[in-house]
């Protein structure tokens, strides 16, 4: 099946009313170093409620961009509405949205999926096409690390 945002919205919609879905505190503020001595801060997270006996989901999907034509604070409100277009696609587990505080509009997301092929599904959807329309031409950029 084709995954179209009507989908993913109506999914995730559904998956928000039965209450599968949280939004932790605990992380917001940390700072995750990165390989390039950058740091990015936590501005939110949010995870999906799994079946325990699935084990710890088997992908890291980490995507990096510079937005354009909105300030930071407006792409983190706007990040909201991004929400029910990812959340509902198959294997989604859990998000971390993070700003690099000394770099003006950049971004990243750590998303976890439930298999290497969802995350892979992911870099090739709708939502995915968004957010690089949204970015400064040739700053987005993603890896996919399996788990083990």
């Amino acid at each position: 099946m084709r995954m179209t945002p009507f989908y993913s919205f109506f999914r995730a919609n559904f998956f928000l009313l039965s209450g599968q879905f949280s939004f932790p505190g605990r992380r917001v503020g940390e700072i995750i170093p990165q390989k390039s001595d950058e740091a990015f801060t936590i501005f939110r997270q949010m995870i999906k409620k799994r079946n325990p006996q699935k084990g710890k989901p088997g992908a890291i999907f980490k995507v990096r961009f510079q937005v354009i034509n909105m300030s930071p604070e407006k792409n983190r409100i706007f990040s909201l509405f991004t929400i029910p277009f990812f959340t509902g696609l198959p294997g989604f587990c859990s998000k971390i949205w993070l700003e690099n505080k000394n770099r003006e509009g950049e971004f990243m997301g750590i998303y976890e999926w439930e298999t290497v092929q969802d995350a892979e599904n992911y870099s090739q959807s709708f939502a995915m096409r968004n957010m690089t329309k949204r970015s400064l031409p040739g700053s987005a950029s993603f890896e996919i690390t399996a788990q083990q």
